[in-house]
């Protein structure tokens, strides 16, 4: 019981970090870079993060593969698709916006110290659907919340894929400067 109340105040408190904006103290002046907010997690080898799918059609699993190449493309941290015991697994789940207070997606991480344990992505259908997401808008929440998977929070970047929102429904968002500058501080520096 007191493992999983443990457990629960660590969800709990990156819950509160990702909602309330809180940054961790001392990362934007630390340098002269810019960086993204990160959380106080990280995963144990950002060269060998494993992922496997718990369910989804053809259509998102190859929409979901599109941004994991994304992010393998930066050559600072290698997602890897497995069949069975993973660090991240992703779902999708037939929930409204109403159901999830507008989000298309969600992160959430179990940790031990420090360090993530395992994740588990889940990506609502019935919210992509409400907010009318093309193929591009699902491939830029996935990659959204792949970023969330890694430490990194939302960022008030208008460009950065770590925005929480998609502003007048355009997509020109990718992942910037600052999110790989938190990266690289999170696993690098």
């Amino acid at each position: 019981m007191i493992k999983t109340q443990k457990g629960l105040l660590k969800v709990l408190l990156l819950l509160m970090i990702v909602i309330g904006g809180t940054s961790v103290p001392g990362i934007a002046s630390a340098s002269t870079k810019s960086y993204s907010p990160i959380n106080p997690f990280k995963l144990d080898n950002p060269q060998h993060i494993t992922y496997r799918f718990q369910n989804g059609t053809k259509a998102n699993k190859r929409i979901f593969q599109k941004a994991v190449k994304k992010w393998n493309g930066t050559k600072l941290v290698h997602f890897e698709q497995v069949k069975t015991k993973a660090t991240i697994v992703v779902r999708w789940q037939n929930k409204s916006a109403k159901e999830t207070t507008n989000a298309t997606g969600a992160t959430k991480i179990w940790t031990r110290g420090n360090m993530i344990d395992h994740e588990v992505i889940s990506l609502y259908t019935q919210a992509a659907k409400d907010w009318h997401l093309s193929a591009e808008g699902k491939y830029l929440n996935d990659a959204h919340e792949l970023g969330h998977a890694l430490g990194l929070k939302h960022d008030k970047n208008r460009h950065s894929v770590m925005n929480q929102f998609f502003i007048d429904g355009k997509y020109d968002y990718y992942i910037t400067t600052q999110n790989l500058n938190a990266v690289k501080q999170i696993y690098h520096e």
